[in-house]
Parts: C-alpha cells; sequence; structure tokens
C-alpha cells in the first residue's frame, strides 16, 4: 500500500514541533547580558557566552535532530529513485559534520576561556553528567 506524504503538511508538522520544542529555552532567556552599561568584565563576557550557549544549543540539537528525520523519511521512501536516496545521504553526513564543527568551536573557545582564567562550567557539568549516570 502506498502512503502519500504531502510535503507541505510533512513540512508545518516539523514547523509546529520546532516551535514547541523552543518556547522554553527562549522564555527562559530572560537575563542573557549579565551586565549593564559600560561597566562589563572579563566574567560578564564567559557569563554571556554561557547563557547564549544555553540557549542555542537545544537549538541547534533540535534542527539536527529534525534534519536527520527528514532525510531518514527520505531514504525509506525513496523506493528505486537512487538519487533521493544520495540526497538524504547528503543531508546526514552534513548535519554529522556540523555538529562536529560547532561543538569542537565549543570545545576550543571554551579551552581557550578556561586558560584566560576565565570561570567556565561546561566541562565540569559534561563530566558530572557522565560520572552521575554510571
Amino acid at each position: 500500500m502506498s502512503v502519500l506524504l504531502n510535503n507541505k503538511k510533512i513540512f508545518l508538522f516539523l514547523i509546529g514541533i520546532f516551535i514547541l520544542l523552543f518556547i522554553s529555552p527562549i522564555a527562559l532567556a530572560d537575563g542573557i547580558v549579565p551586565c549593564t552599561g559600560i561597566n562589563c568584565t572579563f566574567e560578564d563576557l564567559t557569563a554571556l557566552m554561557n547563557n547564549i550557549a544555553k540557549v542555542a544549543f537545544p537549538i541547534i540539537n533540535s534542527v539536527a535532530i529534525g534534519l536527520i528525520v527528514w532525510a531518514g523519511i527520505q531514504m525509506v521512501t525513496a523506493g528505486d529513485d537512487a538519487n533521493k536516496f544520495k540526497g538524504a545521504q547528503k543531508i546526514i553526513w552534513a548535519v554529522a559534520i556540523g555538529i562536529f564543527i560547532i561543538y569542537g568551536a565549543k570545545f576550543i573557545i571554551t579551552s581557550f576561556a578556561e586558560g584566560l582564567g576565565a570561570n567556565t562550567n561546561w566541562f565540569k557539568q559534561k563530566t558530572e553528567n557522565i560520572l552521575n549516570n554510571e
């Protein structure tokens, strides 16, 4: 039995899920900029970077998952169309490389900031999460 997938309906459904997933991080984004005026310090800059990351990373992760799901749907519905299947493979590879670049940049920036003496807790949070899940 053939299933007809209307691309517009799927797109609107994914946009609706996308909006619902990001209401809470955006609603919790109050106070992203930790200082006012010209009396900002280096610690305020690192706090700003952490606040932006708290909002941006859930969005980035959800977009990546959405794209991988979309590519999976394209692969499943490709049938005998090799071009559609290869296009979906390209999407998955692009997402994987993009996530690697984004998290690699986060790692490099955090390492650089910690080397300058900033109080970033990204490494501590990740290791605590790993140790607590044992």
